[in-house]
């Protein structure tokens, strides 16, 4: 048997809250840009900050959102896992919003969303 609602969780406020919810989200992302190239993204993974560990390879997500996508950009250990800042523990990485990719990246990615760079 699955446990009820709160009264509370079935007021109008709430529940417009809940179904505004996704369209919030997408209209808080910033304007997406016209293109991220190759060239960005080797360079972003060349200026890593020598203080911090050593990334053994990077990588590039794509996600499709909105009629956009979100390319992130990740630094991965040995292991494969993404790293973490030592100071922050937050993920050391750069999210871009674009609308496409260049010619040389959508070459890489194919039929794939990911692509890693040793």
């Amino acid at each position: 048997m699955t446990p009820q609602p709160q009264i509370a969780d079935r007021t109008p406020l709430t529940q417009l809250r809940t179904l505004t919810a996704p369209l919030e989200q997408l209209l808080s992302m910033p304007a997406p840009r016209a293109e991220l190239t190759y060239r960005e993204v080797v360079d972003y993974f060349a200026a890593y900050d020598p203080r911090l560990p050593q990334p053994v390879r990077g990588a590039l997500l794509r996600r499709r959102r909105g009629g956009a996508w979100a390319f992130r950009m990740l630094y991965l250990d040995a292991d494969g896992h993404p790293l973490p800042d030592p100071g922050t523990r937050r993920l050391l990485s750069r999210t871009v919003h674009a609308l496409r990719c260049d010619d040389e990246l959508a070459l890489l990615f194919a039929d794939r969303d990911l692509i890693l760079f040793d």
